[in-house]
């Protein structure tokens, strides 16, 4: 069916709506709507390409470091741990050019990269938990590579996205107040 275009104030209204934003690519010079939108929305999965799409993320990057770089076996410890564990990290298809951090880690490391076994570990995918809501932002691309493929890479995969989107969307299943107690 032919495509309808949407006004800006649709769209908005739709982001806001939603109970996930996934916002993929670099925005050299997004619409102020479209950074409030994000801003406010308290449930997003950034897809950076670049330093502005980065920095739509909250995330200050330096450049791109090329080539390919291999996960690094060894989880670290985030919400993202009990998803991926027991799961042979190192052996997964590598991911490929890495955005750079400047400046230390503003949130928690979900996955850490590294150009060879026992090389620098550069984080590759983090997660921002703020008053305004949660955050993941993925420093790396070719995460794809790992649904591409069947077995463990696959299964690292969808360990991988379930535990982002559980943790971006995670209720809480007790109410404030609310307390565990013994019951007679």
């Amino acid at each position: 069916e032919p495509v309808q275009p949407v006004e800006a104030e649709s769209f908005r209204d739709r982001i806001l709506g939603s109970e996930l934003l996934v916002i993929q690519g670099d925005l050299e010079s997004p619409p102020a709507w479209l950074v409030a939108a994000v801003e406010s929305h308290p449930r997003v999965l950034h897809l950076p390409d670049g330093q502005s799409g980065a920095a739509l993320a909250g995330i200050e990057v330096n450049s791109v470091l090329t080539g390919e770089w291999a996960t690094a076996p060894e989880l670290p410890a985030s919400p993202l741990s009990p998803f991926l564990a027991g799961m042979s990290l190192g052996g997964l298809p590598p991911l490929l050019g890495l955005l750079s951090l400047e400046g230390p880690i503003v949130g928690t490391t979900g996955l850490n990269a590294q150009r060879s076994r026992g090389g620098e570990l550069v984080p590759a995918l983090v997660l921002l938990d703020r008053d305004g809501g949660r955050r993941v932002v993925t420093l790396a691309d070719g995460f794809w590579r790992w649904g591409m493929r069947d077995g463990e890479s696959r299964r690292a995969y969808r360990a991988l996205w379930g535990g982002v989107t559980g943790w971006l969307l995670g209720y809480s299943i007790v109410e404030a107040g609310d307390t565990v107690r013994p019951e007679t």
